[in-house]
């Protein structure tokens, strides 16, 4: 019979509430619904709620279109959420009342605040939470009753008005001798990492990773299964938090019913990356080169208690030497109590004010500085990068075009100027600039720089080399320069070179934690985990808070079969970055490896809540019900995968596995079928296909199967043992001891 389908219901009536919360917080979203709902208020939740088939972000919109409030949990995760913007700036939009649940005192962040400013908050603060739920229940439930009798009267109005009601928004081991054996095809990544191929990118870093094949054995006629590495049951797990009273019964306990499956699935080669890479590096800007400096007397120490202008000026200059920008603008300030307001000085203050990132302020200075004296060219060009890093590239560059006015042979001018178009995405004048700034000074290495970065976002790697070598020629220190070579180096494979411009920038600079990264990646590509994880471990230690760092080691970790390492990695990357949807899929990864599947499948739908069209993501979960059993959802989500993506071999294949266990052969053979036109050299494929044909009796078909996988593998040893077993049911008994033998020989085990 054929699989049954889920469908998906439309919501056509009103739902109580929907609950929008942070990935982070799910914990108590869960609680709050299971709370609500023993109340009898009807809860909308992800991903509890989204049926596999649907899009997932459609799937949001209707129900938030169709709930009568929303129940917003709001902490420092919700903050850092643009999923949770996203859902209340649409709630707002459909007019949905929020009612803001508060489990930690921190102030909404402006983009929250601009939504949820004027609602009466609920506050969760203290514990026990319980008493809390039930304040929440009580609350929502007045406030639902009050909405039902405004509902009502508007209806009853409607209808003495127009005369109308308006219309309301697998497996067996049986021990039988002739049962051929499933293959135990090598999956297509690692559990633990997302495959795809090796490129750098304005993103990511990306390089693929292969899986030895699982080894399996069983007796001679005995089917042995191809299973598949990653599994998702989805969890509707409600979980009280700590002391909450009442405990939703969810379905932790799934009995494992996906017992020596029959048909083997493959995960998914992801086409993207298993490692997030350090984000484009940052062009720079430079300040003015040539300002008088009031420079402190030889062995003057710095004193707050300053007795005239002139210590006030020394102090400041060392201050401002020192990277020390706070007591350096307090000493420009004593400096100018004392009458030393000149323009110099003004100029000098916005400098620190610059560095400090207080741009406003910085302009204000050099606004003043300007009116003092407007022939200074120095003042326009540091101003032209205060509004630069502000993003007001329009002033920076009338800014600039100022400064060349007053000084056409201003070499920094024009790098900067290059840099505001380039930003302006006008990368043709930007270029121009930089060659204009090339010919004023020769020795000026930052336009050599920069105009790397725009060969390097044209994927011309071999151009961005030659400049970013002519940028360290001129500037043997320059870090980001080698940096960045090792990055366009990266990216072509000469991962030797990489590695050395990589060492040379941490040589220079001991905290570019990026660096540490970045050569970590590399030694993962060349399967050295361990200097891997060492280069992962200095970026860490160097920045607790740096996310990528975690991730990054929680693959080679997982690399290393490692997954409680792994896992602990994920999480912390989650904890840091809660809308990395790459470290639940990895975390999913290495749950699956670990047989956890029920955890996998959680983490499988939080990435899917953060990226619903991610096929791999979908495929991967399909794996999941497969590995339970639960082949009707596995195919939803296969299905699903193919949907996002009609080239995905891999799912047709895996969908072929669960239509077999579900016994619907045509459906089967029809996917096997576009899988091999699709990959026409996978052997599993064949081998799988003529398991089906087999078990239909046509042992010609499936020999002719079996002779394709062996053609392709020559060493593919069930393809032997499934043959023989074929020609056995044909009574060619020699043929088929001669393909025992050989399968023995390869290392098939009774």
């Amino acid at each position: 019979m054929q699989p049954a389908f889920f469908s998906r219901p439309c919501i056509t009536m009103a739902l109580d509430v929907f609950i929008s919360y942070a990935i982070a917080d799910k914990l108590t979203a869960d609680a709050a619904c299971a709370a609500l709902e023993a109340e009898g208020i009807r809860c909308w939740i992800a991903p509890r709620d989204v049926l596999p088939g649907m899009d997932y972000a459609e799937a949001i919109i209707e129900a938030i279109e169709k709930a009568r409030g929303m129940l917003l949990i709001f902490s420092s995760n919700a903050n850092r959420s643009n999923q949770v913007k996203r859902e209340v700036e649409r709630a707002v939009h459909h007019g949905i009342p929020i009612i803001p649940f508060r489990i930690e005192d921190v102030p909404p962040n402006r983009a929250l605040e601009y939504f949820i400013s004027a609602p009466h908050w609920l506050d969760a603060l203290t514990p026990p939470l319980e008493q809390h739920l039930k304040y929440l229940a009580s609350t929502i439930r007045m406030l639902l009753s009050r909405t039902e009798v405004g509902s009502e009267a508007s209806t009853a109005q409607s209808r003495s008005v127009s005369g109308q009601v308006a219309a309301g928004p697998g497996s067996h081991l049986s021990g039988s001798s002739s049962t051929p054996v499933g293959s135990t095809s090598a999956p297509a990544n690692q559990p633990g990492t997302r495959a795809g191929s090796s490129n750098v990118s304005g993103s990511g870093y990306q390089f693929s990773s292969n899986v030895q094949p699982d080894s399996s054995g069983a007796a001679v006629g005995v089917p042995v299964t191809t299973i598949p590495r990653k599994s998702n049951a989805p969890l509707m797990i409600f979980i009280l938090v700590g002391v909450v009273a009442v405990i939703v019964a969810g379905m932790v306990g799934l009995g494992v019913v996906a017992f020596f499956l029959l048909q083997h699935a493959v995960p998914r080669p992801s086409p993207y990356a298993n490692v997030t890479p350090t984000p484009l590096p940052r062009a720079t800007a430079s300040s003015t080169p040539f300002v008088v400096q009031t420079t402190p007397t030889p062995g003057t120490i710095p004193t707050d208690n300053y007795s005239d202008a002139q210590s006030a000026l020394a102090a400041a200059a060392s201050y401002e030497k020192s990277g020390n920008y706070e007591k350096a603008i307090a000493a420009y300030d004593a400096a100018l109590g004392f009458g030393a307001k000149n323009a110099e000085t003004l100029n000098k203050r916005a400098n620190c004010y610059k560095q400090l990132a207080q741009y406003d302020k910085a302009i204000a200075d050099y606004d003043a500085a300007i009116e003092i004296n407007s022939t200074n060219p120095n003042y326009f060009n540091d101003r032209g990068i205060a509004y630069w890093r502000k993003g007001d590239y329009d002033r920076a560059i009338a800014d600039y075009d100022k400064t060349l006015q007053l000084d056409p042979k201003y070499a920094y001018a024009y790098n900067n100027r290059g840099l505001a178009y380039y930003d302006k995405k006008d990368a043709a004048r930007a270029v121009s600039d930089y060659e204009q700034s090339m010919k004023i000074d020769p020795r000026y290495a930052d336009p050599y720089y920069n105009r790397g970065i725009y060969y390097y976002d044209k994927s011309d790697y071999e151009s961005a080399i030659k400049d970013y070598s002519a940028a360290v020629e001129r500037d043997p220190k320059y870090a980001n320069a080698f940096y960045n070579r090792g990055l366009c180096y990266q990216s072509l494979k000469q991962n030797d070179k990489a590695i050395s411009d990589y060492t040379s920038a941490i040589q220079i600079n001991a905290n570019f934690v990026d660096a540490y990264n970045n050569r970590g990646l590399i030694y993962a590509r060349l399967n050295d985990y361990d200097r891997a994880i060492q280069d992962y471990n200095e970026a860490i230690a160097r920045n607790a808070n740096y996310y990528l760092g975690y991730y990054n080691r929680g693959i080679a970790n997982a690399k290393k079969k490692q997954y409680d390492d792994a896992i602990n990695d994920y999480t912390e990357a989650v904890r840091l970055n809660p809308d990395y949807e790459s470290a639940y899929f990895n975390r999913g990864e290495s749950y699956s490896a670990k047989g956890d599947y029920n955890k996998a499948i959680s983490d499988y739908s939080v990435a899917i809540h953060l990226v619903p069209r991610n096929a791999d993501s979908f495929n991967d979960r399909g794996i999941a019900y497969f590995h339970l059993a639960q082949y009707d959802k596995a195919i939803e989500d296969y299905t699903q995968a193919i949907s996002l993506n009609s080239n995905y071999a891999d799912a047709f294949y895996n969908r072929g596995n669960a239509y077999t266990n579900a016994g619907s052969f045509a459906l089967a053979i029809n996917d096997y079928n576009v899988a091999l036109r699709l990959k026409p050299n996978n052997p599993d494929t064949y081998n799988n296909r003529g398991i089906v044909y087999y078990d239909q009796g046509e042992y010609d078909r499936a020999i002719s199967d079996y002779n394709e996988a062996i053609r392709i593998d020559p060493t593919y040893a069930r393809g032997y043992q499934n043959r023989g077993l074929a020609y056995q049911k044909k009574g060619v008994t020699k043929q088929a001891n001669e393909d025992f033998a050989q399968a023995r020989k390869l290392g098939f085990k009774n």
